[in-house]
């Protein structure tokens, strides 16, 4: 919603909203463009001079804002239904799948830009090369999107060109079952125009049975020598969990891909951006180009500091085989140091439906710390029926380090657990507020440190380099 708040002020709207309490989004929206943000829900925020209402599927049509807008007569549209005018005023570009849509979006926009397409867009993820933006307007032909399927959202888009990542089971609160999911997906594939282009994933058999549906003309991309793929990746080396490859057209080599973003996974991301961007037009050396620069998206396997001498990264995977593809990077890049995940499910629907998948998603972690649960939406139906102990449980089935604490106790148990030295990764993970909790970890650590060395000149932080103190371990006794 920000990030549709931003492009719509640069073009010229005047633009009001509502949020729960002040974030740096909602900041950054009024001090640069001048964005007039309540930080109460009501209905006197919908004041005459408004011309639309645009809410979040999130939001049901009980809030009084909705309310309020209707009663007097204002359109109210959804997020995707304002996001699908916007992009039926320029050249379409939509990015669909159950994982990786952020980074394969932020990929295909870093390639227009670096074609000189000068590209308008939205993602779900704020683009480290683009001043931690995830909007902007632009003067370009291109409008890129990322498409989420929730609620069929993706539907509301007309995109002129897309990219279907993967298609596996998720948001099953609202699909109910896969194959619904599945169709949701081939619908998508079918809506795409006859004179479009549709790039799908070879190598996922979701991906390829969505591709059948489509009317358009349809490409595929590989990683794995999938016989039909018109893109591929090839001749794949890794080196400390980042690739590189050569970039293939119809068996033609365009030239090497060196990634600065860790992870098999995102090889696959980059030669789906790769294909729509040169099916588009966009010259090879500008693809390499721009994917060898590609610095990635916040919350991706983002490294946010340190604490008491060990690696802090943030990411926001959510579903078990996100989870199971970002412990795997991280392992990759951190072969030998001890890696300790804390994820934070979200919603409670999720981890019910997907909960045996959880289980063994967390083997390239050496212990994990499961917190509570983040309801993303009002009214989750499932709240009764599961709790992040059920998650805890189901782990340890195939994890036995694992523990469940609750989030106030997070981080005095991490202060508790490391060794120090610098021979660990702290991975704080999932889509809800856990990146608030890595962010405090990190500041109170460096605030730990200061007082330590104010006060002892420094005997403190030698004796945790050399292990846990008495009262650390008190402390963990505790919270444990």
């Amino acid at each position: 919603m920000a990030g549709l708040a931003r492009v719509l002020l640069q073009q010229g709207w005047r633009v009001s909203g509502s949020d729960l309490s002040p974030n740096a989004a909602s900041e950054r929206l009024i001090d640069e463009l001048g964005a007039e943000i309540a930080y109460l829900h009501r209905p006197e925020n919908v004041t005459p001079e408004v011309e639309v209402l645009v809410r979040t599927a999130a939001v049901g049509d009980g809030h009084p804002e909705v309310a309020a807008a209707r009663a007097q007569g204002v359109p109210v549209l959804t997020y995707a239904e304002m996001i699908g005018r916007l992009m039926g005023a320029r050249r379409g570009v939509a990015v669909a799948g159950t994982h990786g849509k952020s980074t394969t979006t932020a990929m295909v926009v870093s390639i227009m830009e670096a074609a000189g397409l000068a590209p308008s867009f939205i993602v779900g993820a704020n683009l480290l090369d683009f001043d931690h933006q995830s909007a902007r307007a632009a003067s370009g032909d291109f409008f890129v999107a990322e498409a989420c399927e929730y609620n069929r959202s993706f539907h509301r888009l007309s995109p002129e060109a897309a990219i279907i990542t993967n298609v596996e089971p998720d948001h099953l609160d609202c699909y109910g079952t896969p194959a619904a999911y599945q169709e949701a997906f081939d619908e998508f594939a079918r809506r795409m125009p006859a004179e479009g282009l549709l790039l799908v994933n070879s190598d996922d058999p979701g991906a390829r049975e969505a591709a059948r549906a489509a009317r358009c003309r349809v490409f595929g991309a590989t990683v794995a020598d999938a016989p039909d793929a018109h893109y591929a990746a090839t001749d794949l080396m890794a080196r400390e969990g980042r690739w590189s490859f050569q970039v293939r057209r119809a068996g033609e080599r365009l030239g090497e891909v060196c990634l600065r973003v860790p992870g098999r996974h995102n090889v696959s991301n980059a030669v789906l951006a790769a294909g729509l961007a040169l099916s588009l037009g966009a010259p090879a050396e500008a693809v390499c180009r721009a994917l060898t620069a590609f610095r990635g998206a916040a919350r991706r396997l983002e490294v946010i500091g340190e604490a008491r001498g060990a690696t802090v990264v943030d990411d926001y995977a959510h579903h078990p085989t996100k989870v199971r593809a970002s412990l795997a990077a991280v392992r990759g890049m951190w072969p030998e140091r001890r890696v300790v995940c804390v994820y934070q499910p979200h919603q409670h629907s999720r981890t019910r439906l997907l909960l045996a998948d959880f289980g063994p998603a967390f083997e390239d972690a050496d212990e994990v710390v499961v917190t509570d649960i983040y309801a993303a939406r009002d009214g989750e139906r499932d709240r009764r029926e599961v709790n992040a102990g059920h998650l805890a449980n189901e782990v340890r089935r195939h994890h036995p380090a694992c523990r469940h604490v609750a989030r106030q106790a997070v981080n005095d148990l991490l202060t508790a657990m490391l060794r120090g030295g610098g021979g660990e990764v702290v991975v704080f993970m999932g889509a809800g507020d856990v990146t608030d909790l890595a962010r405090e970890f990190v500041r109170d650590a460096s605030q730990r440190l200061r007082a330590e060395s104010a006060g002892d000149g420094g005997a403190s932080r030698g004796h945790d380099r050399g292990g846990e103190s008495d009262g650390d371990a008190e402390q963990m006794a505790r919270v444990a």
